[in-house]
C-alpha cells in the first residue's frame, strides 16, 4: 500500500483508506466463520456443530450504537462473488464463553450500481471502464451496545439445492471517526473550479459534472440547504466503488441540484498521486477524519449530518435521504 507524506498508511485507527476493498477482507469472514455457528442459533447463542459454506465480507469501516446500515458482501470458498442472492442476516452481540446473545434479524437488499471508472494506459491515454458494483445491505439495524457483534447469515440461489451460510464478525462503537448522524460537519475549504485551471486538476471524475466543483463545503453551509458532500477518487480507488458512487451523485444532482447543493471531493493530493504516485490525504479528508472511501454525507440546511453512507450507496437510498431532510 501507499504511504502518506508522515510514512504511515493513508489510516485513521489503524483502519486503511482501502478498507472497502473487499477481496481483502474475506480473510476476516473466512476466521470469524471457523466459530461453527451455524443458522441454527438460538437466542442464547448455542446451536449444533456446523460450518460456513460461504464467506461474509464487511463492506463498511464502523458500526455505530443506534439504527446503523449494515453492508456486506458474500463470497465463494473458491473466491467467486455471490451477487443477487436472497440473504436473510441474524445479529448477534458476541459474548465470552459462547454465551451471544441474539439481538434481531431481517432480509438483506441487493443493491447495484452501474458506472464508470477512469484507467490511464501506459499512453497516458485515459480510458472509461464500465463498472457494476453490487452489495447487500440491511437497513435499519439496531445495535443496542458497543462491543463485538456478529452477522450470520443464510444465503439462498438458485444454484445451490440447499441454504448456504456465511459469518462475519464486527465491531460497534460508541462514537463514530468521522461526523455521525446529527453532528456537524466543518466548514471546509475544498478545492473548486476557481482553484483550477481545468476541472481534470482537481477531480478524477470522468466526465467531470461541473456542478459539483462550484463551491465549498463553507460557501454551501452558509447558503442554508440541504447539501451533499461526497468523497470519492474514481481513479485512485482501490475499492472500485468510487467510480459508480461518484456516478450516483452526480445523476443524483440533475434532479436535486434546485433543491440541494452537491460537492465533489478528492480525499488525496491528485497533484503528488499523479507525479509521484503516492496517496497523500488532502487536508479536507483529514478534517473530516474519514476511515475509508467513498463516502457520501447528506447534510440538513442547519449543517448537520442527515445520513450519511460508507462505500456503495444507490440513487434511490440518496434520493430517500434528500427527501428526508426537505429543501
Amino acid at each position: 500500500m501507499s504511504r502518506t507524506q508522515d510514512g504511515n498508511s493513508p489510516a485513521v485507527r489503524g483502519i486503511p483508506l482501502a478498507a472497502l476493498a473487499l477481496v481483502a477482507l474475506v480473510l476476516v469472514a473466512t476466521l470469524t466463520g471457523c466459530r461453527g455457528r451455524g443458522p441454527g442459533t438460538t437466542d442464547s447463542g448455542q446451536q449444533a456443530a456446523g460450518r460456513d459454506t460461504l464467506a461474509g465480507m464487511l463492506a463498511g469501516s464502523e458500526f455505530l450504537v443506534g439504527e446503523d446500515r449494515f453492508p456486506f458482501g458474500v463470497r465463494a470458498l473458491d473466491g467467486g462473488l455471490v451477487e443477487g442472492a436472497k440473504v436473510h442476516a441474524r445479529f448477534l452481540k458476541l459474548g465470552q464463553g459462547g454465551k451471544d446473545q441474539f439481538k434481531g434479524e431481517a432480509d438483506a437488499a441487493w443493491r447495484e450500481v452501474r458506472g464508470t471508472t477512469p484507467h490511464q494506459h501506459p499512453d497516458s491515454q485515459v480510458h472509461l471502464h464500465e463498472e457494476v458494483q453490487g452489495i447487500y445491505v440491511v437497513n435499519g439495524v439496531t445495535f443496542d451496545e458497543p462491543g463485538f457483534w456478529q452477522a450470520r447469515l443464510e444465503v439462498r440461489t438458485d444454484e445451490a439445492s440447499k441454504p448456504q451460510t456465511a459469518s462475519i464478525a464486527f465491531e460497534v462503537s460508541e462514537r463514530s471517526v468521522t461526523f455521525g448522524v446529527g453532528e456537524r460537519v466543518p466548514s471546509s475549504r475544498n478545492l473548486t473550479v476557481r482553484d483550477a485551471r481545468e476541472l481534470a486538476d482537481i477531480t478524477t471524475h470522468s466526465p467531470p459534472e461541473p456542478g459539483l466543483y462550484q463551491l465549498t463545503v463553507a460557501d454551501a453551509l452558509e447558503q442554508g440547504k440541504p447539501l451533499v458532500v461526497a468523497f470519492a477518487t474514481p481513479a485512485f480507488c482501490v475499492s472500485r466503488m468510487c467510480g459508480p458512487v461518484t456516478d450516483v451523485v452526480a445523476q443524483v444532482y440533475q434532479g436535486w441540484h434546485d433543491r440541494a447543493t452537491f460537492i465533489h471531493i478528492e480525499p488525496y493530493r491528485l497533484d503528488i498521486v499523479r507525479s509521484e504516485g503516492r496517496l497523500v490525504l488532502a487536508d479536507v479528508t483529514k478534517e473530516w477524519r474519514l476511515p475509508s472511501e467513498p463516502w457520501v454525507f447528506v447534510v440538513d440546511g442547519q449543517g448537520r449530518v442527515a445520513a450519511r453512507f460508507e462505500g456503495l450507496v444507490t440513487a434511490e437510498e440518496l434520493e430517500a435521504a434528500l427527501q428526508g431532510v426537505g429543501s
